[in-house]
């Protein structure tokens, strides 16, 4: 078959914008974007110094090396790290779907 599927009234399948969009490199470049963008902001803002708190103390933990859920909580009173731990996500997400 070539082309789009026609339908029995000879109407033919499109990709919509938003199927384009979503499949395409561009909503994708502007949560890369975003992370990169929050991710600078949090870095000079000091945000990092939680996340840093949080890995040491994964570090000095017994195995299996868990962190603590009450450091990984307090993380989110960041705006800044929760604004990137939702681009990640979405990424993800979006990286998992294609």
């Amino acid at each position: 078959m070539h082309g789009p599927p026609c339908g029995p009234a000879g109407a033919c399948w499109r990709p919509s914008q938003a199927e384009w969009l979503a499949r395409g490199p561009v909503l994708v470049g502007l949560l890369a974007l975003a992370y990169v963008g929050c991710l600078v902001l949090a870095v000079q803002a000091g945000a990092h110094e939680p996340v840093l708190a949080v890995l040491r103390g994964v570090a000095a933990s017994a195995p299996p090396h868990l962190p603590d859920v009450h450091a990984v909580a307090a993380l989110f009173h960041n705006p800044f790290i929760t604004v990137v731990a939702w681009c990640h996500l979405m990424l993800l997400d979006f990286y998992q779907a294609r």
